[in-house]
């Protein structure tokens, strides 16, 4: 499969819509208690960030690891060389609709490739992180049906007064 490195702005724009979908009141957040969420905000906003930045690491490690033979340096020195390119970059994240962040995540997803990477490769939990992503696109998917649901029965009692 072929991938590519999401943008800095793409992950900027992920992690802002996410953290404000996660301290909205109708967003379930209990089935992220199994990665150390759902304590005081400021704990939740630090883990996000957290987790986010190893994202964004196993992106460029997926592909990195993909196109190992296109390269002249080892894959953790291409992916540390990457992280500290983008690190230095100003990114300028774009406001998030419910949608397009379940879209945004999908994509992420989706450029991830976890059989292509070794966990010889880095120190990520690369099965954590997996399942923690799949569990945000679930959540947000579910988040955006009920937003959906609450909007159509807004719109009925709207219509009857």
């Amino acid at each position: 499969m072929s991938s590519f490195i999401c943008s800095p702005n793409h992950f900027a724009s992920i992690e802002e819509a996410f953290k404000k979908q996660f301290k909205s009141p109708r967003f379930n957040t209990h089935p992220f208690k199994k990665f150390g969420l759902n304590k005081s905000p400021d704990q939740n906003e630090k883990r996000l960030s957290k987790t986010f930045a190893y994202l964004k690491e196993l992106n460029a490690l997926s592909y990195f690891t993909q196109y190992k033979l296109h390269q002249e340096k080892t894959i953790s020195e291409e992916t540390a060389d990457y992280m500290t390119a983008i690190d230095n970059l100003k990114p300028q994240p774009i406001k998030l609709n419910t949608l397009e962040l379940y879209n945004a995540l999908s994509c992420l997803r989706y450029q991830i490739e976890e059989e292509e990477v070794s966990e010889e490769d880095t120190m990520l939990n690369i099965k954590g992180l997996i399942k923690f992503l799949e569990t945000a696109i679930s959540t947000t998917a579910k988040y955006f049906c009920d937003q959906q649901e609450q909007d159509r029965h807004e719109e009925i009692v709207w219509c009857i007064d």
